[in-house]
């Protein structure tokens, strides 16, 4: 996943372990954004603070989704960011 500029809902997250923040699965226009595909997401689990999902992803968990700028990727954290497409507004 981190060698992609951008994750697709239809080519990167289709049965891949997910976690999202546990108000993101509720909101209608992520099921909007991923063009009804959601009930094919394979979600594992939800966060309330996105530090508690990263040890899951670091760990090989499973893929989180959150927005930019919540924790840092720089250095040797071994986490990458990378924008959904499309944008999700």
């Amino acid at each position: 996943m981190a060698l992609h500029a951008a994750i697709f809902p239809y080519l990167h997250l289709i049965g891949r372990p997910l976690i999202t923040s546990a108000q993101m699965k509720h909101l209608s226009n992520f099921d909007e954004w991923s063009h009804d595909l959601l009930d094919q997401f394979n979600f594992i689990g939800t966060y309330n603070l996105f530090y508690n999902a990263s040890l899951l992803v670091k760990a090989g968990a499973g893929i989180a989704l959150t927005y930019e700028h919540l924790i840092d990727t720089a250095g040797e954290n071994r986490l990458v960011f990378r924008p959904l497409n499309p944008e999700l507004t």
